[in-house]
């Protein structure tokens, strides 16, 4: 069984909720009421060849976990 076989089971048939699929679960006056509007933001990057949007904070820590995995003898000083 899948990942998303055993949360279906769960979640949907043990727990009685809904599955839905969409871009977007919460309203913006949920998001700005609990304060995540204002205090959130995760700066964005395009990939100007595919137009695929990614946070970059996220890049930023892959490309650093690919560095130190792909130089194991790195001193302490330069990780």
């Amino acid at each position: 069984a899948s990942m998303v076989d055993i949360w279906r089971q769960h979640f949907v048939l043990v727990e009685y909720m809904l599955e839905m699929e969409c871009s977007c679960l919460t309203p913006h006056a949920v998001l700005k009421t609990s304060g995540h509007v204002d205090r959130f933001t995760d700066l964005m990057v395009k990939d100007p060849a595919t137009g695929e949007c990614f946070r970059a904070d996220k890049l930023l820590e892959d490309a650093i976990d690919q560095l130190l995995e792909s130089n194991p003898g790195m001193s302490s000083e330069e990780r």
